[in-house]
């Protein structure tokens, strides 16, 4: 009998306990976008959950979403270098295209004034950020029971969080569970699985292939170590530890791109944010445009947030000339009117800065989607069962792209084969394999959603295991 009752009293602790839960998330962009909806989540458990970020984006709606926001970051001339140094940082590597993505973006970073001025602005800022009197205040009256840290912030926050006795849980934006293993330096097994620095998906690569990812590591290495250099950063042996979570989740689901081998503390977060999220009607020139379409298919383009003027890309007049030439009207993302450089009709091309881009892809009225294969594109798409047309830019956009087109969700057209032809060969296979491509992203979305060791359940299981007080 007593052992029953201390078995319920721990039941009911684990249960009821409300604790204070610090999420910390990336600088902008996707990785806000991910901790937000964490944070939602973790709040609808019944948590008091704080989100801090270092810049309001003003795109993230954070109104009735059930947890306190904090902004430390302050518009002003050091932000406004900041991000204008980016859209120049990121133009210059879109105009110097590569399959070794991950490397070439390094070395643009260490071998590009303009990008080492960026990464000067981001450590002043992320020092101000994690290392300022705000943070630690914050750290010392929250009284907190959990960080949750987005692993883009991981880097400049592991530190001051090292020094707190507060379980960490760690929030991965990319597919590669890999890296979540290699930060517990648990055995590599980089022989069988896939991961971001090898273009292989398949579960058997070749010697050759395993024998270029070596090359490819020391490379990126490298240029790691030219960056430190570079920025001139004063590294202590415990910051070349980036991040030790006592649990980490990771934004994807075996379904969706391959049974990773990971950490026995590593879950998958799958299509949380999706499930049972309500749709919104689209807006009203949405529903016009879409209504009075002439032609057979309409297709969603987007780049993402950010590449903010998508001309800059030297692929997109071939994308905007074979979208003229097919039977379809064209919802596009675009922070720039591009209709008096390519003369776009307004009944086959609607142009809007900002899309509602879940209501869009959960619509049921789009043929596919041509994107740059962002992993909340990818697991958006996937759980909505539109088709990708996936064109990588830079970063976890390649190996996302060859995780869609190995599973068969739609296929990856490479940036440097991009011609008008091209790309109107690879729209008519993507038309002609649709249904395939649509029943596999449903039977992918099954499988995430039931489960049980994924997704929202697995998130409150070990949000409240770890809050939980030791009796």
């Amino acid at each position: 009998m007593t052992h029953l009752l201390v078995l319920c009293a721990v039941v009911l602790v684990q249960t009821c306990y409300s604790g204070n839960v610090l999420v910390i998330a990336g600088l902008q962009g996707s990785h806000l976008y991910v901790s937000t909806d964490v944070a939602e989540k973790i709040a609808g458990f019944g948590h008091n959950v704080t989100l801090l970020t270092l810049r309001n984006d003003s795109r993230v709606n954070i109104m009735d979403r059930g947890f306190h926001f904090v902004a430390f970051g302050k518009e002003g001339p050091k932000m406004e270098s900041f991000l204008k140094r980016w859209d120049n940082a990121f133009k210059h590597f879109i105009h110097h295209p590569s399959d070794d993505m991950i490397v070439e973006f390094m070395r643009v970073n260490v071998q590009v004034e303009e990008v080492l001025e960026w990464g000067n602005d981001f450590k002043d800022m992320s020092l101000d950020y994690f290392q300022g009197e705000e943070f630690s205040e914050l750290l010392n009256t929250g009284k907190f029971d959990l960080i949750v840290l987005e692993d883009s912030a991981s880097f400049e926050a592991m530190v001051p969080l090292s020094r707190q006795d507060i379980p960490i849980m760690g929030i991965y934006c990319v597919p590669a569970i890999s890296d979540a293993r290699d930060r517990l330096n648990l055995p590599g097994l980089a022989n069988s699985e896939p991961r971001m620095f090898n273009d292989v998906t398949d579960s058997s690569p070749t010697f050759s292939e395993r024998f270029k990812n070596v090359i490819r590591k020391s490379r990126l290495l490298l240029y790691i170590i030219q960056a430190i250099q570079a920025l001139e950063v004063d590294v202590g042996i415990e910051e070349l530890f980036i991040a030790i979570y006592d649990v980490a989740f990771v934004l994807d689901h075996s379904s969706y791109s391959f049974p990773f081998i990971s950490p026995p503390n590593t879950f998958y977060l799958g299509p949380f944010n999706l499930q049972d999220l309500p749709l919104s009607p689209l807006p009203i020139d949405y529903h016009e445009f879409i209504a009075n379409c002439p032609h057979k298919n309409i297709v969603f383009f987007s780049f993402g947030s950010y590449l903010v003027d998508i001309a800059t890309f030297r692929g997109t007049p071939a994308i905007i000339q074979t979208l003229q030439q097919l039977d379809a009207c064209v919802i596009m993302k675009s922070q720039v009117d591009l209709s008096p450089k390519f003369d776009l009709p307004a009944k086959k091309f609607l142009q809007k800065a900002w899309v509602p881009q879940k209501d869009l892809l959960g619509s049921g009225k789009l043929a596919f989607f041509i994107s740059h294969c962002g992993n909340n594109g990818r697991m958006e798409a996937i759980f909505y069962g539109v088709p990708l047309l996936c064109i990588p830019l830079f970063g976890d956009q390649y190996f996302n792209a060859r995780l869609v087109e190995r599973n068969k969700f739609g296929l990856l057209h490479k940036w440097e084969e991009l011609t008008e032809s091209s790309l109107m060969q690879t729209v008519k296979k993507l038309l002609e394999e649709k249904e395939t491509f649509v029943t596999n992203m449903k039977k992918a979305t099954e499988i995430a959603t039931n489960d049980p060791g994924a997704g929202i359940g697995a998130l409150k299981f070990y949000t409240d295991l770890l809050e939980m007080p030791i009796i």
